[in-house]
């Protein structure tokens, strides 16, 4: 319990209050992108169902995994285009490997995350 400066008694404080996370993906320049951002070379690539979604793993600067969920079309034709589109929207050097499989898992919560870095801000702001 803490008291107020009236000198009233109140329940217990929150020391934090936690919010929704948002993971960044970071280019070799530094650069930061949001799961959001990444939409739209996903989208541009494979838009018209050719795969059905997209999770990208991080866990150095300027290297990324695509995990793509396969659609209509098989990865050999979509994959170039998924490697075109992302290459050219990242403005800095980005390494990428894509990883193909028939569906993305859902979290816990039940949505599905775009973006998992296990990267953190303090880690790039001091190297």
């Amino acid at each position: 319990m803490s008291s107020c400066a009236a000198r009233l008694s109140i329940g217990p404080v929150l020391e934090q209050i936690g919010g929704r996370q948002t993971d960044f993906v970071f280019d070799g320049a530094g650069n930061a992108y949001t799961g959001t951002n990444l939409m739209v070379p996903f989208r541009s690539a494979a838009g018209s169902g050719e795969a059905k979604q997209f999770h990208v793993r991080q866990e150095t600067a300027g290297s990324i995994e695509i995990v793509v969920a396969r659609g209509t079309l098989p990865a050999e034709q979509v994959e170039p285009r998924i490697r075109r589109e992302f290459g050219q929207f990242f403005k800095g050097p980005m390494t990428m490997r894509v990883t193909w499989v028939d569906d993305i898992q859902p979290e816990p919560s039940g949505k599905t995350r775009l973006v998992n870095s296990e990267l953190t801000i303090r880690a790039l702001w001091d190297s």
